[in-house]
Parts: C-alpha cells; structure tokens; sequence
C-alpha cells in the first residue's frame, strides 16, 4: 500500500489506470481484492507527506503489480505516458505500514491482550491503522482461516494492532514465537495428535498419500510427523495393511474425519479407499463426528467420538445412506479447498480412476 501525494490528483490517477488490469475502486474494495503481487494506491490531493486521511482522499486505485516493481515502473515512464517527466504530474510517495496477517484458533480476545502486551501495540481498525501508522510500523491481523487462499476484510477480526516496529522484525518474531502464542491461547494448551490408516484394494498408496497431504497442505490442517505402513484388525480375527499417516492439529477430530469421509468418494458416490482416523488409540466413528462436539474437554471429546453405540449407529446405516453422506462430505471439501489445491486433487483423482 502506497499513498501518492500530488497537486494534479485527476492527472495521477489517469497515469495508474494506464496500468495494465488497474481499477480504480473504494477503499475497502481494494481492500478485499488486494494480492501479494498488487499494490493499493491512495490518491492525497495534500502535497504534504504525512499519513493519510481516508475521508479526505480524492481515490484509490489497484495497481496489479508488486510494490517495487509498480514505483519502478511509475517513474521510469515504461508504462505513464512518454517517459517524459514534463508529462507526469508531480507526485511524492509515502509507504503507509506493513499488513501482515496471523491465524489463531481459541479466543480472541486472550491472543489480542498477550500480542498487545508483547510488541507495545495499539487497538484499532483499519481505518486506525493507515491514518496512524507509517512506514516503520506494522499493522497485524488476525484471522481464523488458512492464510493460502485470498481473504476478504469480513473474514478477519473486526480488531487489528498496531506495532510499532517494522514488518521485517515482527515477522521475524512471529516467525520464532508464533507456535507458542497458538498453543497458550488452546484451552488445553495441547494439539490433537492423530492416526489415518490408508487402505485400498488397488494398492494405489502413492496417490493417496499425495491426495491426503493436498488437503492437508490446502487447509493447512496440520503437521505430518511421519508415515509408516501398519497392521489393522479391519475385520474380526484379520488384520490387514495399511498406510498410515501420523499428524498434528489444532483441528477437531469431528472435523478432520469429515474431510476424510470426502476424501473416499468420488463425485459420483464410487469408493475410493477407505480412510480411518484415530484418536488416542481409539477410533473415531463418522456418525460420532457428524452429530456435533458435545460440551466439555478433550476427555470427553474422546469418550463421545469413540462411544460404542456410534460405532454399533455406523454398521446399521444403510450404503445408499453412507454413499449421500460421502458425496456431501466431498462437496463441502472442495469447497473449502482453495482453487490451487482443488485442482491438483481433481488432477490426482483422474489419475487414480483413470491411469492418466
């Protein structure tokens, strides 16, 4: 984000929309349809190079080119005009502070107290934050979604900080501390460790395997541990191999099944392996999963999810209804997938049913 300062504001927003697939839009537009290899540009009419005023702007224009490639090219002349500076009008810039953006999980308002506490921050919102702050600060928010898919204003806290200290340095510290503020601010202080068995009559592991760590990766689900292959008591009085795949989440096991449960089906209801997850040793049952965390902790989070009449509740469905439930389970699954990872899973999935 850039303020361009200029006594001729018509003339300088004429020079941005020369830019190739530059929009000239409102503030919180621009906002919401900001990258990281875009710029947003603030128009000031004020010569002065103080921040600025978001009321008092003339516009605001998306540049979709990075920070430095953007200033490079304005004053180069490569993409305004004839490169003739008698041609430009005059236009001074100032860097307003760095947007850096943090998932947390567990209350808001504990993460907020203890990062505030930790870098001397102020309270605010956006508007706050660009009137106030400069190049030398940083202006962080947080947000309970994966960070690898583009997020709209209303899918962060309505609450932001501003840090008095460079982008570089926070992120340097976020990146030393993060884990820590994440863990204090769970309710148990703990991660979920879990167990995915594999299994597939086609053997066809290596793309399971890769489909599993797509969505993984996608949703930023968790951290593998390691893979090994095991023996598993499928059936009573046999054992059979499988795949598996140990993690660590801040996800519920309820919801981490649900996406495995999309993860065995195809669009069209055909089986594709079958993906069993455990908790604690025990086995956590999709009816148990499908019907809502029950009050209390982790224990009794356990005891619920493995609870013998939702293993007894499973085995009396019927296919066709275990079959609605899978293709459902897929539906929601690519639909919270972002699009890159979407596409690699479809990639993954024709090759599994189709060789190619």
């Amino acid at each position: 984000m850039v303020t361009l300062h200029t006594d001729d504001p018509e003339g300088c927003v004429s020079a941005l929309l020369r830019f190739p697939d530059s929009v000239r839009c409102g503030f919180h537009e621009g906002l919401d349809r900001a990258t990281d290899e875009s710029t947003l540009c603030l128009v000031d009419e004020a010569v002065n190079a103080g921040p600025p005023r978001l009321n008092d702007l003339y516009s605001v224009v998306l540049v979709n080119e990075d920070i430095a490639s953007f200033l490079v090219d304005l004053y180069s002349g490569d993409r305004i005009g004839t490169g003739e500076s008698a041609d430009h009008p005059a236009i001074v810039p100032t860097l307003g502070p760095t947007i850096l953006l943090m998932r947390y999980t567990g209350p808001c308002e504990t993460i907020l107290a203890r990062l505030e506490q930790r870098f001397g921050a102020t309270r605010g919102d956006f508007d706050y934050g660009i009137e106030h702050g400069g190049r030398d600060d940083t202006l962080l928010s947080l947000t309970e979604l994966p960070l690898n898919e583009r997020l709209s204003e209303s899918d962060l806290a309505p609450t932001l900080l501003l840090v008095p200290r460079s982008g570089a340095r926070v992120f340097q510290t976020l990146r030393r501390e993060a884990l820590i503020y994440i863990t204090e601010n769970l309710s148990s202080h703990e991660w979920y460790e879990l167990r995915v068995n594999i299994f597939d009559s086609s053997e066809r592991y290596d793309l399971h395997y890769r489909r599993l760590l797509t969505v993984l990766s996608g949703l930023e689900l968790g951290m593998v541990l390691g893979e090994r292959w095991t023996e598993d008591n499928a059936l009573t009085l046999m054992s059979v191999i499988a795949f598996q795949v140990r993690l660590f989440t801040l996800s519920e096991p309820a919801f981490v099944k649900e996406m495995l449960v999309g993860l065995e089906y195809d669009d069209d209801g055909n089986r594709l392996a079958d993906m069993d997850l455990y908790y604690r040793n025990r086995k956590v049952t999709w009816a148990a999963a499908r019907s809502g965390r029950p009050q209390g902790g982790k224990r009794r989070v356990l005891e619920w999810l493995t609870a013998k009449s939702h293993g007894q509740e499973e085995k009396n469905r019927s296919r066709s209804d275990k079959v609605s439930e899978g293709i459902r389970c897929r539906r929601r699954l690519l639909e919270k997938l972002p699009e890159s990872a979407r596409e690699e899973l479809l990639r993954l999935d024709r090759e599994l049913t189709t060789g190619n």
